[in-house]
């Protein structure tokens, strides 16, 4: 079967990287034949060097570091090198002519449901790729789609409600999401694993690049404001000879590595500050103690939920916002063996039958 992954794109977020790399690989190793369709807006040759160089930080525009333009190069290599991409310029998004071409579309993971981020066009591209609106009904799939909410905005419902009612299958990656959809189509959808966590450990290793230090390290990963909790833990840790890594620091020797480095550099750490998502799951696959603080987006986006429903999966919820060293690497992985086994069978399972033609 022909596949095409309609998932967000972006030469910065390693999560999302990943996550496309995970499904993509996951499904080509059930044989099928698997590429991600990405649209690239048309534009001119200024607005182009405009999107390259500069981004918006706090509300204003500034010129992005040498650095950032190294990393936004890596990941794009990282993408040619590990994920079949196609990329297509078009102005509304995807065309109803891949239909002739692909037997179904999967939409996700990650938060590919989150319309806070498109705008106040209801016909824009987000809406159209996203939502798979370009694509026939029976083609329609979603795995593990997240919205990063905890209720559609107003304005937005009654499109969700009749594109997500023509969908062959759908999945969800948090429970929030899943209420969200039972309330839509009128019933409860599967809540399956992030694509990363359909592999595991090892696999994700033949991924990595050797980037480690040879002393003993945190590794720090935020994407957003550190909170005074995680300072303090974080300074403790320092004090016990811990170099600590501060991955998204600019002025940080490893800033700006792909997503390779990424794996690398967490896997061989002692511990984990994170408020990611991402950095919690491969915390737990690769069986290193972690803590987790919170983090919302300026925007209204609920960036706690899908680590909820994580952390309740594998019984860790007692990793929020933990108070001291000894706390910190204190984590009971024995139950997670289990726990994965299970979830990825119902989600491998979820995913045969929702491809089935």
């Amino acid at each position: 079967m022909k596949l095409g992954i309609v998932t967000l794109y972006g030469d910065f977020n390693y999560g999302n990287r990943l996550q496309n790399y995970a499904l993509s690989t996951v499904l080509r190793g059930m044989g099928h034949d698997v590429v991600t369709l990405v649209t690239v807006q048309k534009t001119s040759a200024i607005k182009g060097f405009y999107r390259k160089h500069f981004e918006k930080e706090g509300g204003k525009i500034r010129l992005k570091t040498r650095k950032e333009l190294n990393r936004d190069a890596a990941f794009s290599e990282f993408t040619s090198r590990n994920i079949p991409t196609r990329f297509i310029k078009s102005e509304r998004g995807l065309s109803g002519s891949l239909n002739e071409e692909f037997d179904s579309f999967v939409v996700g993971s990650d938060q590919v449901w989150n319309p806070l981020w498109w705008g106040d066009d209801l016909d824009c591209c987000y809406s159209n790729d996203y939502l798979l609106r370009f694509a026939d009904a029976d083609k329609r799939v979603a795995y593990s789609a997240s919205f990063g909410l905890d209720s559609v905005p107003d304005v937005w419902k009654a499109l969700f409600k009749d594109e997500l009612g023509k969908y062959r299958a759908i999945s969800v990656r948090e429970e929030a999401g899943a209420s969200i959809v039972a309330d839509m189509v009128g019933s409860k959808p599967a809540v399956t694993l992030d694509p990363t966590m359909l592999l595991d450990a090892e696999e994700w290793r033949e991924v990595e690049a050797d980037v480690r230090p040879s002393g003993k390290y945190v590794f720090q990963f935020n994407l957003g404001e550190r909170s005074d909790e995680q300072i303090e833990l974080a300074r403790q840790l320092a004090s016990r000879g811990y170099e600590i890594i501060d991955y998204m620091d600019p002025q940080c020797r490893y800033f700006g590595g792909d997503p390779s480095e990424f794996l690398s550099l967490l896997d061989g750490a002692a511990c984990v500050l994170t408020d990611s998502f991402h950095a919690s799951v491969f915390s737990i696959l690769f069986r290193r103690p972690f803590a987790v603080f919170g983090r919302k987006h300026a925007n209204g986006s609920n960036m706690n939920s899908r680590i909820n429903t994580l952390l309740g999966t594998f019984g860790f919820e007692g990793r929020w916002c933990l108070e001291g060293a000894d706390a910190a690497f204190s984590c009971d992985f024995s139950g997670v063996d289990a726990a994965l086994d299970a979830y990825r069978r119902l989600s491998l399972d979820y995913l045969n039958k929702a491809l089935v033609r």
